[in-house]
């Protein structure tokens, strides 16, 4: 087998692997104190990882005009906004007020919405700041307030966040509903309540069920007299019958034997 001498190490096929060897050692010395890289992970986490489950929260709220009601011209919807840091995705929320007649959740789901006018240009967390307006979906939301969360973020980026300020209430007049009839109006949105229900293919209320079942059956029975003072001026005697299951009335005339009447 040749064997061939190389800086006085004698190498033959054994030795090739000792070779090697002494090749990275020498190479991890000349770099002395430098820090060595894993190349198999990258240098940068990508922003889906360093940014996972970091959401940036904000308050505003959004005006409605209002056309068809006679005492308000505009309502004051409220909302948060949520900013997903990971993936630069954004929902709205609208907070939910208890009988306030409006359907109100999820405004916007969670998706890249485009600033307003610019095609292929996406929000980000640097549009946003307090007593700052953005316009999204035709409506202009305007931001009042956000989670210390998102003042830290702001406030490690070096970034000067605006004071909060307060959403607006609207205030209603005291006399303003005086002259509204509230029972009739709770009528009115039963009837709409059921016209949308049969819309919707659904079960067509029976508001006489409860009354069929429980007087089912039960008839008020009532002996009357009619003087007929214009045909043959005589009295005739019927039988009222009154069906408590539907209110119904029925008038019998009452037989008399021997009387020679129909």
């Amino acid at each position: 087998m040749a064997i061939k001498t190389l800086n006085n190490w004698t190498t033959s096929l054994g030795g090739l692997g000792n070779l090697n060897k002494r090749n990275r050692l020498k190479s991890a010395n000349e770099l002395g104190s430098k820090t060595m890289y894993n190349l198999n992970f990258p240098k940068r986490l990508p922003q889906w990882i360093k940014y996972d489950k970091n959401v940036l929260k904000f308050t505003g709220y959004f005006t409605e005009h209002v056309v068809e009601s006679a005492y308000e011209n505009y309502r004051i919807r409220k909302c948060n906004i949520f900013y997903y840091l990971d993936d630069d995705t954004m929902h709205i929320d609208e907070i939910r007020e208890e009988n306030s007649g409006i359907t109100q959740g999820y405004f916007v789901k969670r998706q890249r919405c485009e600033k307003e006018g610019q095609k292929g240009v996406y929000i980000t967390w640097r549009d946003f700041n307090l007593q700052n307006e953005i316009f999204l979906f035709g409506k202009k939301f305007r931001i009042c307030n956000c989670d210390d969360f998102t003042k830290l973020y702001y406030m490690k980026l070096g970034i000067n966040l605006n004071p909060p300020i307060e959403i607006p209430q609207v205030i209603f007049e005291p006399d303003k509903f005086k002259n509204v009839d509230f029972e009739q109006n709770k009528k009115n949105i039963a009837e709409i309540k059921e016209y949308i229900e049969v819309g919707l293919k659904g079960g067509h209320p029976n508001k006489g069920l409860k009354q069929f079942l429980e007087n089912d059956r039960k008839v008020l029975n009532f002996d009357i007299s009619w003087f007929d003072d214009k045909y043959d001026k005589e009295e005739k005697v019927y039988k009222l019958n009154y069906f408590l299951a539907d209110g119904k009335v029925r008038i019998i005339k009452k037989l008399i034997f021997f009387s020679f009447l129909d």
